[in-house]
Parts: C-alpha cells; sequence; structure tokens
C-alpha cells in the first residue's frame, strides 16, 4: 500500500493545500491589476485542471483501499461460514451470528485495522482537503470573471 509522503514525512498534499493557500493571496493581489486578472483567468482553469485530475487519483486511491477491505472482509467470513461445531454443523447458524463473529475477528487483526481505520481515514482527510481546495480555485475563478466584468462595464461607461 503506498502512502503519500515525502522523506520529511509531512503529507505532501498539506504542502499543496498551503501552495494553493499562497497562490490564492497572491491571485488575489494580482487580481486589482487588469493585467495581473487577465493572467489570473487565463491561469486558473489550468490550475483547477490539475487540482481536479489530483483529487480524481485520490478517489481512485480510496476506492482500491475499499476494494482491500472488502476482499479481507470477504476472505474473513468465508472462514467464519466454514467453521462447524463438534457435531458438523455450521458454528455460526444465522446472519447474525456470523457478522458479530466478523467483527470479533476483525477487530483484533493488525492488518485489517492498518488499511480500514488508518489508510481510509488518511486519504478520505486528503480528499477533503483537496476537494476545498478546488472549490476554492473555483470560487476565485468565479471572482475574477466577475471583477473582469466589472472592469469592462467601467471600460464602456468610460468610453461613452
Amino acid at each position: 500500500m503506498s502512502r503519500i509522503y515525502n522523506e520529511t514525512n509531512k503529507p505532501i498534499l498539506t504542502q499543496e493545500i498551503e501552495m494553493l493557500d499562497n497562490k490564492l493571496y497572491d491571485n488575489a493581489q494580482k487580481a486589482y491589476d487588469p493585467s495581473g486578472l487577465i493572467l489570473t483567468l487565463m491561469e486558473m482553469p489550468k490550475k483547477i485542471a490539475e487540482a481536479q485530475n489530483k483529487l480524481n487519483a485520490l478517489k481512485q486511491q480510496e476506492d482500491d483501499i475499499k476494494l482491500q477491505i472488502e476482499q479481507v472482509e470477504a476472505e474473513a467470513m468465508l472462514e467464519i461460514s466454514d467453521e462447524t461445531n463438534g457435531d458438523g454443523k455450521p458454528k455460526y447458524s444465522n446472519d447474525a451470528k456470523r457478522k458479530s463473529a466478523l467483527i470479533a475477528k476483525l477487530k483484533d487483526d493488525k492488518d485489517y485495522y492498518q488499511i480500514m481505520i488508518i489508510q481510509l481515514r488518511e486519504i478520505q482527510t486528503k480528499i477533503n482537503e483537496l476537494q476545498t481546495g478546488v472549490y476554492m480555485l473555483k470560487d476565485q475563478f468565479s471572482a475574477a470573471k466577475k471583477l473582469a466584468e466589472m472592469y469592462s462595464a467601467e471600460i464602456l461607461i468610460c468610453k461613452s
């Protein structure tokens, strides 16, 4: 299972969110300058697409982790379903008992815990952080478009 960490063990996505935040501030400063506004309007779609692509890659990783969880649970359930008592009858006679046995079995499985609790929650946190970054970029782009409309209207009024 690959993790998204760099050599300093700081999550790369957290660094990306910080960089996005700094870029947003820098771009907001440029937005008051018409030439900076034009540059922002030209660059933002690419930045949004890049962030969205990273988000999609994270969502794919989340799906892969969920598949691993399902596989571990299915293997454990198969073992539980195959267990018999001394008479050769199924040890867990109904679905509720099998589910309880599954929970008890997986509770002590460190690999399952690693995948389920740690990796899945980490990737979901990263997805939420990057989703926020994408929303921020889209909001900034919308604000830049509105500002461009205001500048255009102001220029038309001045020419009249």
